[in-house]
Order: C-alpha cells, then structure tokens, then sequence
C-alpha cells in the first residue's frame, strides 16, 4: 500500500521532507475546506508552528509526497495526530499532474491543547519560515504568494531572527535568503 502526506509548512519543502524520512517525489496541491494558520505553540521551545483546520470553502496550497515510512514523520509532527484525507479535498496545482488514484493520503493535524498564537513566549522562527519559502519558492512565485495569502496568524513582532544560529538551514542545500526576504516583504500583518 502507498503512503502520502500533505505537507503544508516545512514539509512543503523537499529537502525537509528528505530530512525526515526518504521522500519519493512532491506534488504541488490545492487542498481544499481547510484553513492554514500561526497557531500551534510549544511552550518548552518558545515556538509557534502551523496548524490547518477544516474550514468550508477555504483553500490552502500545500505539496503531496509519496513515502516509504510514516514513522518517521509522524516522530517529527509531535504535537499532531495523522488522518487519513479522502482525495476529494485535492486538487492539482499544475494541470499536467494527477492526484494518484490508489493507496492513503495522511494529514497532520494539530492536538487541541496545543492551539495558540504567536506571542512573546511563542516566536515565529525565521529558519523555520526560511525553509517553507525555499520550498515554496522551488515550486514558483505564484506559490508563495498563495501561501502568504491563505495563512493567517502571521506577526512580525513575534518573529525570532534565528538564521545565524539555525543548524536546519545549514542541512539544506538550496538556500537564499535573498529571495526570501524579497516575498516576506510582501506580508501583512
């Protein structure tokens, strides 16, 4: 049986994917009734994460990636819980892809006690937004744009500048801050 998983934040990027666990391919997606936010805290890392929530005609865009083992991701998504999405919710970003018609297709969901919002005791991470833009950004512009546009909760006053101190972004390959800089420009707040 083939496994996918939606990622919608740092999953989106392949590097990050590969990271975790051995990521087949990645497929840019609409997933649709589903809302995506800054809203996921972890007190003991100071840290506010993504979270997505089912929300009648919302979309978000997110990628789709085949995997040989959940195990692995479902290590890293601590503070959510795996369910299976019926494929109904998806569709192609490009109109040349397929949303595969066999196997099961997971997404993270976060715990209910893990709901909040960025805050002095709960920061953004710029390298944790830096590998989500690079993802992005390896898709296009476009994707990007969407991202910033259908993710709310957003708030610079609560963004740790951690790029300098961020092993994560030193494990990536592809990286430019420049270009990422450039998109962050355009977020509101």
């Amino acid at each position: 049986m083939k496994n996918f998983i939606i990622g919608y934040g740092s999953l989106i990027n392949f590097e990050s994917q590969n990271i975790t666990g051995i990521s087949k391919w990645s497929m840019p997606v609409i997933l649709n009734n589903y809302t995506r936010s800054w809203s996921v805290v972890y007190d003991e890392l100071n840290f506010c994460a993504l979270g997505i929530y089912p929300e009648k005609n919302k979309s978000i865009n997110a990628v789709l990636f085949e995997v040989d083992q959940l195990n692995p991701f479902d290590e890293r998504e601590h503070g959510y819980s795996r369910h299976e999405l019926d494929r109904s919710f998806l569709q192609t970003w490009k109109s040349t892809d397929q949303i595969p018609d066999n196997g099961k297709i997971w997404i993270y969901l976060p715990f209910k006690e893990k709901y909040g919002k960025a805050s002095e005791k709960h920061f953004i991470w710029q390298s944790y937004l830096d590998v989500i833009f690079m993802g992005c950004l390896s898709i296009d512009q476009k994707f990007a744009e969407m991202f910033i546009e259908t993710t709310s909760g957003f708030d610079f006053n609560f963004l740790n500048i951690d790029r300098d101190q961020s092993a994560y972004i030193r494990a990536l390959k592809k990286y430019d801050s420049a270009a990422i800089d450039k998109v962050m420009k355009s977020i509101k707040t």
